[in-house]
């Protein structure tokens, strides 16, 4: 039997589950867990669908604790980013995919053109409103500091639309890939994620109501 008609555009909620590990000198081995949630705004253009990104929360905990902060300026300018979502139907039901790339700290010609590993390079941009070349993110230790960076994360994404009476959602995993180039004076030290390699990426989405926020 054919899954029932489908219509992905309007306004969804999103989980982002992102688990890591990283080595750290004096430290070991730290198990990382970022957790996004996000409104996605999914609309046709042409043939094709894209979700626009607008950022509610970003969390993250670790094993030891790592503080890692962004600073106010963050959210805001996160948000924004699109990706490229389809729905394929399948014997099984309906497959949702999901795949695109946020880059951070300067603009692009292209999606997955390299990253500038310079402050003066002209692609390189003050992303967060602090004064400072790319994204910045503080560290406290000791040692204590801040990073600037560019950065590039990369995903793609799969599951399955569940269509229930109540609530249409979706649910599945994907890959993930941090790509980042540091702009400040190199330290390793202060730049604690730089061997951080991801070990699992799971998401899931929930139709929301026209006119949907982040909640406060």
């Amino acid at each position: 039997m054919p899954p029932p008609a489908f219509d992905p555009t309007g306004t969804w909620r999103h989980e982002r589950v992102i688990t890591s590990t990283a080595t750290l000198p004096n430290v070991g081995e730290v198990q990382r867990t970022v957790t996004i949630k996000a409104l996605w705004a999914i609309a046709a253009e042409g043939p094709k669908l894209f979700a626009t990104e607008t950022l509610c929360s970003v969390e993250a905990t670790s094993v030891p604790r790592l503080d890692v902060r962004s600073v106010p300026g963050f959210m805001k300018a996160a948000s924004g980013a699109r990706y490229e979502v389809a729905v394929v139907p399948t014997l099984d039901g309906l497959r949702f995919e999901a795949s695109g790339a946020a880059i951070l700290g300067a603009r692009l010609p292209r999606a997955d053109a390299a990253l500038p590993d310079k402050a003066g390079d002209p692609a390189v941009t003050d992303f967060d409103g602090d004064g400072h070349p790319g994204v910045t993110w503080t560290v406290k230790g000791p040692p204590s500091g801040e990073v600037w960076r560019v950065e590039r994360t990369s995903f793609n994404l799969e599951g399955r639309v569940l269509q229930e009476k109540k609530q249409t959602s979706v649910s599945g995993e994907g890959t993930t890939l941090f790509e980042r180039q540091v702009l400040s004076p190199p330290n390793p030290a202060l730049d604690p994620l730089a061997s951080e390699q991801v070990t699992g990426t799971q998401f899931s989405l929930v139709l929301a109501k026209s006119g949907a926020k982040c909640p406060r």
